[in-house]
């Protein structure tokens, strides 16, 4: 016996499996050293403190700020930026 679906379980459905797709991409948020402006003390957030508070350093994987993340730097002569060039000019 086959299950049919009915006309309004198929937006249901399709917006299911786009958000499930975002979800497999996302990943969670950096942490931040926080130093107060008042006495120099250092906190690892997410999100600022507050106004009494300046980011130090960051962005960190972890909420000890011991695991930086590391900053990737593309070259100018890098295939993706060949790529990139080539249709721009190609547009123009």
């Amino acid at each position: 016996m086959r299950k049919t679906i009915a006309p309004w379980q198929k937006p249901l459905l399709l917006m299911s499996m786009l958000v499930s797709c975002f979800a497999v991409v996302a990943e969670p948020a950096h942490w931040f050293l926080w130093q107060s402006k008042f006495n120099g003390n250092m906190l690892c957030k997410q999100l600022s403190p507050g106004e009494g508070w300046q980011q130090h350093a960051g962005p960190f994987y972890d909420a000890r700020c011991t695991k930086e993340v590391l900053k990737v730097h593309r070259t100018v002569n890098s295939p993706t930026n060949k790529k990139l060039s080539n249709t721009v000019n190609s547009t123009r």
